[in-house]
């Protein structure tokens, strides 16, 4: 065990190596404690922008993984992996007993099974998987684009480790994409990112319809939760439409998720955060000032903000939609976006 976790942390350090805006290599590795959450790594974080050809990609079974966002990159508040996968394709029935997890489904159709129930969302939806809930999903269509996130952050180790540099930003084949470590280090892995088997332990094999099953007795620290933008109240906030999808209530405190729509020109002042806050453009180019310059960025992008950061952005000549992150969530459950007074 201690071999391999040596593995991990060198896997860990060249990922690391390979991104330039990532805190300093001399600080430890995620550490998990007893607590829901993570102790945060040392040292600031720093602002970061990166898209469907800058983020760092692996090829695992089947599936495109980008890597947008590392624990490295957010003080571990938040990993975040963008998944193409093919049709067919999910993981056996497991659950995470550290992390709070959740799927927005940027393209195609996937059905979700948690507590005995089968849900489908297409795009548009985000479903969330509250920490230690056993679940398990699939691919209906010919293949879907998923945002798949994690808090606090750590799961992605599991992805780098297991998995090898993509050749292309394709979707591979299983035969050049399958799991590079023998079966028990796949389960070492899993206990120490954690990921738990409740049927199997997923990258093991491809699963059977019986290894999707879940249970209506089974439980978590909160129920499942499937919902859109349309379903959402909205507030109006410097001409954008907020529509909160999750808020701190549904997931222990780690972050409020907004759906925004910014019509053409639209976009909040400039501003100090007071919490992280981290974005993803669904559509449209927005125009971000951040550091005394300013930078387009385009659908399949995410930034990510520091607190303390000073950065504004707004649409640019078209409406544009997109996901805005929080982190941590507002204690008190408040719906309402929240930027500073004056």
């Amino acid at each position: 065990m201690a071999d391999l976790s040596n593995y991990v942390s060198q896997r860990a350090a060249t990922f690391v190596q390979s991104t330039n805006r990532i805190a300093p290599m001399n600080q430890p590795l995620i550490k998990w404690n007893s607590s829901p959450a993570a102790a945060p790594l040392s040292g600031a974080p720093t602002p970061y922008v990166l898209n469907r050809q800058t983020a760092p990609a692996f090829w695992l079974v089947g599936t495109l993984w980008l890597v947008m966002a590392s624990g490295r990159q957010t003080g571990n508040r938040l990993s975040l992996l963008e998944q193409l996968m093919p049709a067919g394709l999910g993981p056996a029935t497991h659950r995470h007993p550290w992390a709070v997890e959740g799927f927005y489904v940027l393209e195609g159709t996937c059905s979700f099974n948690a507590q005995g129930k089968t849900v489908m969302a297409g795009p548009g939806t985000f479903v969330l998987l509250p920490r230690c809930l056993p679940h398990s999903f699939s691919v209906d269509s010919s293949q879907a684009r998923v945002l798949n996130c994690y808090t606090p952050a750590g799961f992605e180790l599991v992805v780098m480790s297991l998995g090898q540099p993509a050749l292309e930003r394709r979707m591979p084949s299983m035969a050049e994409s399958a799991p590079t470590h023998s079966h028990e280090q796949i389960q070492i892995l899993s206990a120490l990112y954690g990921q738990e088997a409740v049927t199997a332990l997923p990258f093991l094999g491809p699963p059977s319809p019986e290894l999707l099953v879940t249970q209506d007795s089974d439980t978590g620290h909160g129920a499942l939760r499937v919902t859109t933008a349309a379903e959402a109240q909205s507030t109006v906030l410097f001409g954008l439409s907020w529509y909160p999808l999750v808020t701190a209530a549904d997931t222990e405190g780690t972050y409020d998720l907004f759906e925004v729509a910014a019509p053409a020109g639209a976009g909040p002042p400039w501003q100090i955060s007071q919490q992280d806050e981290a974005l993803y453009v669904l559509a449209g180019t927005l125009l971000l000032h951040l550091d005394g310059q300013q930078q387009r960025v385009a659908a399949g992008s995410w930034a990510y903000f520091p607190a303390g950061t000073s950065f504004r952005w707004h649409a640019e000549d078209v409406a544009a939609r997109l996901l805005v992150f929080h982190l941590p969530g507002d204690a008190g459950g408040s719906s309402a976006p929240g930027f500073p007074a004056g």
